[in-house]
């Protein structure tokens, strides 16, 4: 039977018409044919689609009209594979670039859109495997897969073989170790992917732990008494159905008889044993007349948005909804005659609700929600650094009823201006760190912390292990603020060096080197503040001495002290430091004219000099080291 396509002399299209055409066709011993041509049909047209919405590559069933002879199928302009059912029915594939909007089938005669959008939903988020807990155990245990997107599992396989699942939530499985199982990773599958673990789940050898093998029946009601299988269960101590312990009889070694408790629930049969505690691998399913909730009670009264209010009556069990002043709240169930609710955003004063499948109780009194007070917070203070003495403005919310404000942990004077503001002076021991307070609501800290900024003393060089060395010799250099040295000049000749501490560094006499200034460079820190300094710890006050700055990034300060000679001579200032003058052949040094310079030059010495003897320095000393 062959389809053609009619026109009348206007040259328009018929259709609708059947022209039957008997021809006799003689073709060797083959018989008589009969053709048949039928009027072309017209476009499609598209009526529905089940279902109405769906992610690439799931399969369609589109309804309408003259879909018999479509050459094309397109979601919102993207085509994709098809197959014809009947001349009323096919069925399409979504594909993968697909976007919401209407279906559109072709055929010869034209095409026909749906009238409707068909929805592309976003793929299934593959599954995502975090850990395995355990990650070891024998044949028959089980064990937890943690991760996300396991709603939809479809199979999860230990090594090569498959293994028994339980989806407990979107975010972990319970997984038992199938037989004859080996070591291996786990595979989590999914509509949306696959997963497999990162660690490797081993298989113990040996016999089976204590376990569970099955609940004879695995439903009941109260009072029924119900069959407990086990397995190596040696010292058993308690059945428990729910949160329920159940009066029990071992009546061998692998068999308990359990009596299901009054108050027992749906759920997995634990039993406790003094090597821990096993879980049925199936759950048991109290068969009870469900009755209707009631309340007798609540508490608290009143609170805000969050608040926990315990509720207390019967038959709270099953209870699928609790609302506040028909506002859906978030609940547990805590026993048969409690649940404990919160609160809800949005909730207003009125009665609680509770229901179930057999009906709905709402309490005698409302509960009345109270407006939640705005927490306190500290949000900026200015300034965010400052000296001793220093007066900070603390900006925040509900800062009232403030008791105490402190500085990194340390107690600070302070004023309360108003319930955004406050201000604190910072004291003379205050240390860097967050500022917080403790208010009528609670205690607040900021997110940053306030920097004290304290004056950097400027470093200072005030004597020698050595006062005479030789090229080669190693001398001690002490003195404070040497821990950023960064150049040691002897008489102008740089000098290696190691720092010991802030206080002391370790000289190598350079070759070459001449008798003269010791000069230690000492970089500071960005940020150091500027100040000048005419002597240092250790030295006399030398009046008429040159002031170093210790300071700020860029500058290099130095101190200056002379690396004494066997030609030594008598002390003069130069540079802030007291600096032998004149010129005298080695142990010819004029005690009185030490103590002359010293006194015109206003450098307060103590010591005389006299002949160096084996094993003695030149110069002795009373008192205090002076640093000459």
């Amino acid at each position: 039977m062959a389809k053609i396509r009619m026109r009348d002399t206007r040259g328009g299209v018929r259709t609708g018409c059947r022209i039957v055409l008997g021809l006799w066709v003689l073709l060797g011993a083959a018989g008589p044919a009969v053709l048949e041509a039928n009027a072309q049909a017209g476009p499609p047209a598209v009526d529905s689609f089940n279902p109405t919405s769906g992610r690439p590559g799931d399969a369609i069933t589109i309804m309408g009209a003259n879909l018999a002879d479509a050459v094309s199928v397109r979601f919102n302009g993207v085509k994709t594979g098809f197959e014809v059912v009947s001349d009323k029915q096919l069925i399409a594939v979504v594909p993968p670039d697909a976007t919401t909007g209407p279906i559109t089938v072709a055929n010869p005669a034209g095409e026909g859109s749906s009238l409707l959008y068909f929805e592309v939903l976003p793929p299934l988020a593959p599954p995502v495997i975090s850990n395995l807990e355990p990650s070891s155990g024998r044949e028959g245990t089980s064990f937890r897969v943690l991760g996300d997107n396991f709603t939809g599992v479809t199979a999860v396989r230990l090594g090569d073989l498959s293994a028994a699942f339980i989806v407990v939530s979107d975010t972990e499985l319970k997984v038992e170790v199938p037989k004859g199982a080996k070591s291996g990773f786990v595979v989590v599958s999914t509509p949306g992917g696959t997963a497999q673990s990162q660690m490797v789940f081993e298989v113990l050898a040996g016999p089976v732990g204590p376990r569970i093998v099955e609940l004879i029946p695995a439903a009941g009601k109260p009072g029924d008494r119900i069959n407990v299988v086990l397995e190596n269960v040696r010292d058993l101590r308690a059945v428990v159905f729910g949160a329920s312990g159940a009066a029990f009889e071992r009546q061998d070694t692998n068999l308990v008889v359990a009596t299901v408790p009054e108050q027992a629930r749906t759920g997995p049969v634990l039993v406790f044993t003094s090597e821990g505690v096993i879980q049925s691998p199936v759950e048991f399913v109290v068969d009870r007349p469900l009755l209707p909730p009631t309340i007798g009670a609540f508490d608290p009264p009143q609170g805000p948005v969050g608040t926990a209010v315990s509720v207390v009556g019967e038959n709270l069990g099953d209870v699928e909804q609790v609302l506040f002043s028909g506002t859906p709240a978030g609940f547990v169930i805590a026993s048969e005659g409690r649940l404990v609710a919160k609160v809800p955003p949005g909730a207003t004063s009125g009665p609680i609700r509770v229901q179930n499948k057999a009906g709905t109780a709402d309490s005698a009194t409302d509960f009345k929600v109270l407006e939640a007070p705005v927490l306190p917070s500290i949000t900026s203070f200015k300034p965010d650094r400052g000296p001793v003495g220093s007066t900070v403005q603390v900006t925040g919310e509900n800062l009232v009823g403030v008791t105490a404000v402190t500085l990194a942990g340390m107690a600070v004077p302070f004023v309360e201006v108003s319930p955004t503001s406050l201000r604190f002076t910072v004291p003379d021991t205050a240390r860097s760190g967050m500022v917080a307070a403790e208010t009528a609501h609670g205690p607040v800290s900021s997110q940053t912390d306030f920097i004290v900024e304290r004056p950097v003393p400027a470093p200072f060089v005030d004597r020698f292990s050595e006062w005479r060395a030789k090229p080669g010799q190693w001398v001690k250099v002490r003195g404070a603020g040497l821990l950023d040295a960064t150049r040691v000049l002897i008489n102008g000749v740089a000098s290696n060096f190691q720092v010991v501490g802030d206080g002391e560094i370790a000289v190598e006499i350079p070759e070459g080197a001449t008798s003269g200034d010791l000069i230690v460079e000492v970089g500071r820190r960005p940020g150091d503040q500027s100040e000048r300094v005419g002597g240092g710890p250790g030295h006399g006050s030398c009046a008429g001495g040159a002031a170093i700055t210790a300071g700020e990034s860029g500058q290099i300060p130095t101190w200056p002290i002379r690396l004494r000679v066997p030609n030594a001579t008598a002390p003069s200032l130069r540079g802030g430091t007291c600096q032998p003058v004149g010129r005298r052949r080695r142990g010819d040094v004029d005690p009185g004219a030490v103590a002359s310079a010293a006194r015109e030059r206003g450098c307060g010495l103590s010591g005389r000099f006299r002949r160096r003897q084996p094993g003695r320095e030149l110069f002795s000393r009373r008192g205090r080291d002076r640093g000459l």
